[in-house]
């Protein structure tokens, strides 16, 4: 119910009961038409009669000003309405307080069952903000308590203060990469008490980028709004950002812009070298030097994964000088080389054993190829290989695999030089040849391991039976032949 009504209802009421007052004097004669009133009981009461019945009970009924909101400074009367609820008059008094700076009393004198408004010293609305309203009689054996108090608020606004400022920047900020692309965002807030919209905010980035959009939504009162740029590719360097709101009349100048930084760097590009090739010969150990360079902005912790290790072959990791592990610094498990600086070469080894005889698949024997890969971090984009070729040189030698076998099987031959001609030869075990290979080919007579295929035939062509063979390897070399003799077996299983 708004104040006028409240004040209405209470005009009303006072005029019911005196109208009623007045008639019920007429009916009771005229001894009774001069009775003044008094306090009959010692407890403040008026209008009281022989043999009426009698309870202390007043209250409050409403708190009629002040309500709502008001501006600061402004000057209010504040009313409440208060009621007697009792049959007879009472004199009691009646507290008011507005927040925490305004508390002032005064005493009613109600006939019973009679209101009326209680008007209190002037209040000037201030602080601003949201103000408890407190309205209560206070008469001393009030019987009903519960109707003694009134509570409200009251909301004092300042004078119109328009002003917004930027309050934070969302992107780019931190370390980005060249080249990427980033839509720059921003945050704006109305510091003010009064609704902004339709105001510019300009974004800056460098000297290079300098882009406007403006707010066309309602900002009210102590909210916040994230804008949005036109996107923004990232140039290396270290740059300075800002944003920037431009409200016509804006009170406060001071929270109109706000700073941040950004720093693109090159991708960080690692590099790893050089490529090599060599040769071992059986049983024979050798030390391989690499090294790693960042090409970017920014150094980090190289990582080097432990190459694959064959069968019979020994590798390790380790520093530039051979002669220590690699160790792992930032234990996530991977050895590295601890802190690269960008455009920094470090250097590191790779220590390789080959298998002290040839034995096995020829397929895994002839060469082999190890990669020695690394990473910047974890950041798979900045990674490389280099690889290392190994050829074994070994020892004149030579073996079948498999054997025994059904079908075929392959002759594993080492040939540590240079020779002029090898021969292959099979026989039975009574000494009859049953089948013969020549090879005078250089690439067939150059150091290193040779594969010949057998299918278990004769020289026509013609499978030979189960059994054990002999077979005799002949190198003919600076001069002389060196010869080795060895068994198979042929099962036909």
């Amino acid at each position: 119910m708004s104040n006028a009504k409240l004040r209405a209802a209470a005009v009303l009421c006072a005029l019911v009961f005196v109208c009623g007052a007045a008639l019920a004097l007429a009916r009771t004669g005229s001894s009774e038409r001069g009775r003044a009133l008094t306090d009959t009981d010692g407890h403040g009461r008026g209008l009281g009669g022989v043999g009426a019945v009698q309870s202390l009970d007043v209250g409050v009924s409403a708190v009629l000003a002040p309500s709502d909101t008001v501006d600061s400074g402004a000057v209010v009367t504040p009313e409440a309405l208060v009621r007697n609820f009792d049959t007879a008059g009472v004199n009691f008094p009646v507290t008011m307080v507005v927040g925490s700076l305004y508390r002032e009393s005064t005493s009613v004198l109600l006939a019973g069952g009679e209101s009326t408004i209680v008007s209190f010293p002037v209040w000037s609305a201030m602080p601003v903000g949201v103000l408890p309203v407190l309205c209560f009689t206070g008469l001393v054996g009030d019987e009903n308590p519960s109707n003694d108090t009134i509570r409200d608020s009251v909301v004092v606004v300042g004078p119109p203060v328009h002003d917004v400022g930027a309050a934070a920047i969302v992107e780019p900020v931190g370390t980005i990469r060249t080249g990427d692309t980033v839509v720059p965002r921003a945050r704006v807030t109305n510091f003010g008490n009064m609704t902004e919209r339709h105001f510019d905010v300009r974004f800056r980035i460098g000297t290079s980028y300098s882009r406007a959009t403006t707010v066309q939504q309602t900002l009210l009162p102590d909210s916040t709004s994230e804008l949005t740029f036109e996107p923004w590719v990232a140039a290396s360097g270290h740059w300075v950002v800002s944003c920037s709101t431009m409200l016509t009349g804006d009170a406060n100048r001071a929270n109109d812009s706000v700073t941040s930084s950004v720093r693109a760097v090159r991708q960080a590009v690692l590099h790893i070298g050089p490529d090599q090739t060599g040769q071992l010969e059986v049983g024979e150990g050798k030390t391989f030097q690499f090294h790693v360079l960042i090409d970017g902005d920014t150094g980090g912790v190289v990582e080097v994964a432990q190459p694959v290790e064959p069968a019979g072959w020994n590798v390790e990791l380790r520093d530039s000088t051979g002669a220590n592990l690699l160790t792992d610094t930032d234990r996530d498990g991977t050895p590295d080389l601890g802190y690269v600086a960008p455009d920094a070469q470090r250097w590191f080894s790779l220590n390789v054993q080959t298998p002290t005889a040839l034995v096995g698949d020829p397929a895994l024997l002839t060469e082999r190829t190890f990669v020695v890969a690394g990473l910047v971090g974890n950041d798979s984009a900045a990674a490389d290989t280099a690889l290392l070729n190994l050829t074994i040189v070994p020892v004149f030698s030579v073996h079948n695999y498999p054997n025994p076998f059904s079908i075929r099987t392959a002759f594993v031959i080492g040939l540590p030089g240079v020779g002029k001609e090898v021969s292959l030869t099979v026989y039975t075990r009574a000494g009859e040849r049953v089948w013969r290979r020549v090879f005078t080919d250089p690439q067939d007579v150059s150091a290193g391991v040779h594969l010949v295929r057998w299918e278990a035939e004769n020289d026509h062509g013609q499978p030979v039976g189960p059994g054990t063979y002999e077979y005799v390897l002949d190198f003919v070399h600076q001069g002389k032949t060196d010869r080795i003799r060895k068994k198979l077996v042929v099962t036909r299983e």
